[in-house]
């Protein structure tokens, strides 16, 4: 008998239906916000929920609990510092409509924390050098313009 077996499966087996969502939680935790299907959003939502409130204890069985599921120190380590920042016993993250997909007309919701969390200072810093690095290849180009009008107007005399 199938009794109490409601689930939502999303079409998929079990091992892809757990990657799929193992996958959205950690780039929910890399990005702060995701989005896609309200499916795939809310069974996301239960299992951030879920690691989030063992986590923030930061203990070593806090610890050692994440490090069984992402087997990726540094990304615990910073897990556990993000989840420091957090108030409350639950109601961390929330999910709201975003848009309509422009493919299949589909509303996709985007999962986002309910607080203001800073997510990693790396991330930060990443964004600062790539900002650098566009503005250093923007200039670039333009000084050989203002270069090559100088050299053409001293021949132009």
């Amino acid at each position: 008998m199938r009794h109490r077996q409601k689930r939502n499966q999303l079409s998929r087996d079990y091992d892809h239906r757990r990657a799929v969502v193992k996958n959205l939680a950690r780039s929910f935790f890399l990005h702060g916000k995701i989005r896609s299907t309200r499916p795939k959003i809310r069974l996301t939502q239960q299992l951030v929920e879920r690691l989030i409130s063992r986590g923030k204890k930061g203990d070593l069985n806090a610890r050692r609990f994440l490090f069984r599921y992402w087997q990726d120190q540094h990304f615990v380590n910073r897990l556990v510092k993000m989840f420091q920042q957090l108030k409350g016993e639950s109601g961390f993250t929330r999910i709201r409509p975003e848009k309509i997909r422009r493919g299949d007309q589909s509303l996709l919701y985007a999962l986002e924390f309910s607080q203001p969390v800073a997510l990693t200072e790396a991330k930060a810093k990443e964004a600062v050098v790539k900002k650098e690095s566009k503005q250093k290849a923007n200039k670039a180009p333009e000084s050989k313009k203002v270069v090559k009008e100088k050299k053409t107007a001293k021949e132009k005399k």
